[in-house]
């Protein structure tokens, strides 16, 4: 196809132009492509260009042949993911297409277009638009040039992802790590032999690179007490799984010897060695030189240098007011990743890779990562994020929902220079991360969800023995640290999850642990901060938890019970009765979960709401009921005397493990009222002045929950 007459006019410099406003309140009208969709639509038959303005508005019932079809660059004003000044136009992130009648504010069809330049404008063109479009085009997955780019630039001016020290000479090459207790000797050139080796290096220090990756369900490539003889004495390239065999092309071309997979590195049937190795996991992501993470690939076999999804483009000349060419850009059809979500967040967000419970900690702790995506790759490193198709301009971080917060800022990144975190942030980064951790999946859900997180744990842990509080020796019991008791007690369920593959039901572990539920959890809030902030109804508390055989403290815990001992305050709960809610999109994707019961006293007065942490288990409303009180929230005055209440109780519910026994499981979390401060009742109860009324005449004395 050829262009038509008003395309071959068509110059991203004049579009520009016309799409930024005069001014906050102007609506900018844009540069007119054609004044009806019908001449837009003829033309498409024969014009390639018009072809991918039009797109599929033709099937849009509300597109009218007497539409006006208008082009406009939008920049970061409209696609907020590059950074920049919010006082200069900001980069171009793409063409918009608007579609709608003539002279009125109103769109019938908008079309998001990319654009890209491979040329080098002169800085003096008319709207120096090389300065505005940074987007550049994407080569084949397996070009290396790019990540070549990223990681010179990430060694040579980014001090705070070097080991040991920024003050380091950032011209000599960095440091040397202990490498792992294995790793692949890939050889030095990037066209090497055909097989690669298992290496005992012993005290060796080298650079390395990590794989992150999906197992996936078809067999994967191990290492096993059987096969470690051979795999130490070569192994096939060809043989392993296509991930394995993508990574070692990666890691010579980039020029290392060494590369660390886990089911490679670690013997498989080993549980010994799999305890001991599983808990460095933490050492060998933030030590090695470069993690590469196969975020579009969902199994070990699938690979991710596969061939990238092609598209449609067009190219046009871009003129100085001589009217001479000065470069070109090309406008490209819009592909199944929508425009507005740019290909970090698409590719490493949205992957395969990150729905597995394991590569989470891998992704955070990586001092430096690339994601290959299924368009393009992605860097990630403490300093910057980047995509290829934008080279080193700045990739805005969209790690919020991975819970990175203050983690670059721990002792384990570097040297003392780091400064101190405050542990209530620390605390509050865990629990975000926790709750991402347990949206993801994990095939070992029975063994494997306190190990895939015990190098997050050990990186939190080392931040709380550095913090200004001085909490040199928190202790780390099967996933709850329990120095932010009774906050870290009060997680809730989700329940199950039919669509995530998560049945709600109950794991191995302590009930009074999220490790004990096949569910997504929802950290308890914040205890807050003054007169408003939490009181807590727990006198005392007593552990009992035995580590699994490897001794690793934030890893597997022995199987058995474990029990929580708590010297607090109990009381049976009369009626339970189960909320009835339809399945409506709004309670099937509520970001908290949803009460499932309400409780009543015996004057059948409701006295709190429920979260069950499996609504089908009937042993809440089979058995006897228990209410422990675990935190007040107080309300009214100042002060915590007179004029001030209870605004609400935060408990555990609990039945008898076993019948006629003293040990108790947790079945759920309630919200109960609290209490009027001039209330009667209240004047003598037990503890916490004023309590809420249920309470009053609560048993005192240990509470033992299995």
């Amino acid at each position: 196809m050829t262009l038509c007459d008003r395309c071959e006019q068509l110059d991203m410099g004049h579009v520009f132009v016309q799409s930024v406003p005069p001014n906050r309140s102007t609506i900018p009208g844009g540069w007119m492509h054609s004044d009806s969709f019908a001449i837009l639509r003829s033309s498409a038959d024969t014009c390639a260009m018009c072809s991918i303005l039009m797109g599929d508005a033709g099937s849009n019932p509300l597109v009218e042949d007497d539409d006006s079809v208008r082009l406009l660059t939008f920049t970061r004003d409209r696609w907020r993911l590059l950074e920049g000044s919010r006082n200069l136009p900001g980069p171009i992130a793409g063409l918009e297409v608007i579609v709608g009648p003539k002279g009125v504010n109103e769109v019938h069809s908008v079309r998001h277009l990319p654009i890209w330049t491979a040329d080098t404008f002169l800085l003096d063109s008319p709207e120096q638009l090389k300065r505005f479009i940074v987007t550049r085009p994407v080569g084949p997955p397996s070009d290396a040039e790019v990540l070549k780019l990223w990681l010179n630039t990430c060694l040579h001016e980014h001090p705070t992802c070097r080991i040991p020290a920024p003050s380091m000479d950032l011209t000599l090459e960095e440091d040397p790590a202990d490498l792992p207790t294995r790793v692949l000797d890939v050889g030095l050139a990037s066209s090497g032999p055909d097989s690669v080796c298992l290496i005992l290096p012993g005290s060796q220090k080298g650079r390395y690179i990590a794989l992150s990756h999906c197992w996936g369900t078809l067999p994967v490539t191990t290492t096993m007490t059987s096969t470690l003889h051979q795999r130490m004495q070569g192994i096939f390239i060809h043989e392993l799984s296509t991930n394995f065999q993508h990574a070692i092309q990666i890691t010579r071309q980039l020029g290392y010897q060494y590369l660390w997979i886990d089911s490679l590195c670690i013997i498989q049937d080993d549980a010994s060695d799999w305890a001991v190795e599983s808990a460095k996991m933490a050492q060998v992501y933030t030590r090695a030189s470069l993690t590469l993470a196969a975020a579009n690939s969902a199994a070990a076999g699938d690979g991710f240098l596969n061939p990238r999804p092609t598209r449609r483009a067009v190219t046009i000349s871009h003129r100085s007011t001589a009217g001479v060419i000065v470069g070109h850009v090309t406008i490209g059809e819009q592909t199944s990743q929508e425009i507005y979500c740019d290909g970090f967040r698409y590719d490493v967000n949205g992957g395969p890779l990150a729905l597995r419970g394991w590569t989470l900690q891998e992704r955070l702790l990586a001092r430096r990562i690339v994601f290959f995506g299924s368009e393009e790759s992605h860097w990630k490193c403490r300093t910057a994020s980047w995509s290829e198709s934008t080279r080193l301009w700045p990739v805005r971080s969209v790690d919020a929902r991975a819970g990175r917060g203050s983690l670059d800022k721990l002792p384990v990144f570097g040297p003392p220079f780091f400064r101190p975190v405050d542990p209530n942030v620390l605390l509050n980064d865990w629990y975000t991360i926790l709750q991402e951790f347990t949206s993801r999946s994990l095939t070992k859900k029975d063994t494997d969800k306190l190990p895939a997180l015990s190098g997050i744990a050990k990186v939190i842990e080392a931040g709380f023995g550095a913090s200004d509080a001085g909490l040199t020796t928190p202790l780390y019991h099967a996933g709850l640290w329990t120095h932010d008791l009774p906050r870290a007690l009060l997680w809730q369920s989700f329940g199950p999850e039919p669509s995530t593959g998560m049945s709600g039901g109950v794991l191995p572990g302590p009930s009074w642990s999220w490790m004990s539920r096949d569910a997504r959890i929802l950290p308890a809030r914040e205890a807050g901060a003054a007169d408003n902030a939490a009181q807590p109804d727990i006198l005392a508390v007593e552990w009992d938890v035995a580590l699994h055989a490897g001794g690793d403290p934030h890893g597997r815990i022995a199987l058995g019970k474990h029990t929580l001992t708590l010297q607090g305050y109990i009381k049976a709960v009369p009626t339970i009765r189960t909320i009835n809610r339809p399945s409506t999109p709004s309670t099937t994707s509520a970001p908290y979960p949803l009460s499932n019961a309400l409780l009543y006293d015996s004057h059948a007065q409701q006295i709190g709401a429920a979260v069950l942490d499996d609504p089908a288990d009937r042993r809440a409303f089979d058995q006897t009921l228990y209410a422990v009180p675990v935190r007040h929230f107080a309300t009214g005055g100042a002060g915590g005397q007179g004029g001030r209440g209870i605004g609400s109780i935060e408990a555990l519910l609990l039945v008898l493990a076993q019948e006629g026994g003293t040990c108790y499981r947790r079945v759920g979390v309630a919200d109960m009222m609290g209490s009027n401060a001039n209330d009667e009742r209240c004047k003598d109860a037990p503890f916490a002045q004023p309590f809420q009324v249920f309470f009053y005449d609560a048993t005192r004395g240990e509470v033992k929950i299995a």
